[in-house]
This record gives C-alpha cells, structure tokens and sequence, in this order.
C-alpha cells in the first residue's frame, strides 16, 4: 500500500502514468531482475513500465511520470543529471533506492566493477557513490551505516 500511494503522489495527477525504470548505471534493481516485484504491481495499478537502458535523456523521460532508480554503481553523465533535473522541474517525480552500506563495503571489489565507470579503491568515498551523486541535487544522502 506505502509503495502504491508513493508512486500515485510521485506521478501526481496529471502526469503519464508511465514509469521509467533505469538501466544503465548497473543498476541492482531493473527491468528483468529475477523475483523483482515492482514491475508487476506497477501494472497492476494500471502503470506502462519502460525500461531505460541507455543514457537518461530528455527524450527518454518525455513520457514519464515517474522514474525510478533502483541502486545505480556506474556513474551518471552531467547531461543525464541535468536530464534528471529538468524532468522533475517539469514535474515528473523520481524514486531512488539505494544501499551506501552495500557500497561502502563492495565498490572497490573488481568483481562488482560497472562497465564505463572507473574503478573504484578501497577506502571507498561516500561523495561518489553514483546514488549520492544524483541524490546531492536533491537533498539526498546515503551513507555506509
């Protein structure tokens, strides 16, 4: 029920009942992710589903109501955080999930390493997690607790 009036107030009333759901920042949580719920209840409560896999673009958000970002480790470009932005300043509403400890603890393992982002050496920094990246422009911060 919390996740269903999230994503109603997130949409508000007269955005596209579309959600965009993020997929290429090596996200934990995408479109296809086996025992993943969410899509389906989306569509249950009468949501289109679109996955994202390339870049954020303006043009991949121009039918959204909602995106969401399920746990991103590759790193967002300057234009999709600008993309990002522009989407909520028009209205659009963003879900981010994310896990600093998982982050905190991981990131610097070459086993979770994501294509196209650099690696990552332990200590970890909590300033680059991709999460907390995106989340700074909108007061948004996870740490490794």
């Amino acid at each position: 029920a919390f996740l269903r009036r999230t994503t109603s107030w997130l949409k508000g009333p007269k955005a596209p009942a579309t959600v965009v759901v993020a997929a290429g920042h090596c996200e934990w949580m995408a479109i296809g992710v086996e025992d993943w719920l969410l899509p389906g209840l989306l569509q249950s409560w009468g949501y289109t589903i679109q996955g994202a896999p390339g870049p954020l673009t303006d043009a991949a958000l121009a039918d959204a109501g909602v995106l969401i970002i399920g746990n991103a480790w590759g790193d967002f470009q300057p234009e999709e955080l600008a993309a990002i932005e522009r989407f909520v300043r028009k209205g659009g509403g963003v879900l981010l999930a994310g896990l600093g400890w998982s982050w905190a603890d991981n990131a610097a393992d070459p086993q979770f390493a994501c294509e196209g982002s650099p690696a990552r050496t332990a200590p970890v920094d909590m300033a680059i997690y991709p999460m907390n990246v995106l989340g700074a422009r909108f007061g948004v911060e996870w740490t490794k607790e």
